[in-house]
């Protein structure tokens, strides 16, 4: 599931780098080899930051891990409140749109 989630953000993000959001509502276990391939830096091209949508603790658990063992080398927030990650991430695609226009 990791290697088509990179794949197709990839192949959505036409060489430009943009901000993500995933939503991990539904994720129970977050296995190693899963983390290690998405924090990679060549998984991490083209992506600026990223919010994850939680909603439940196990969630808050695998986030925060991720985050501070993985270093996915791109700012990661985790949410509960979906309009509270995209207010986050709106710094994120201001600052890819004034770098384009330069």
């Amino acid at each position: 599931m990791a290697e088509r989630a990179v794949a197709e953000r990839l192949r959505m993000s036409e060489n430009h780098s943009y901000p993500a959001l995933a939503d991990c509502r539904t994720v129970k276990y977050f296995h190693k080899d899963a983390r290690q391939f998405l924090a990679a830096k060549e998984n991490t091209a083209l992506l600026n930051a990223g919010a994850l949508l939680i909603d439940n603790a196990l969630q808050k658990v695998l986030g925060n891990f991720f985050i501070f063992i993985n270093k996915p080398g791109v700012p990661i927030q985790l949410f509960t409140n979906q309009d509270q990650a995209m207010a986050w991430l709106q710094p994120f695609k201001k600052s890819q749109l004034e770098v384009k226009s330069h």
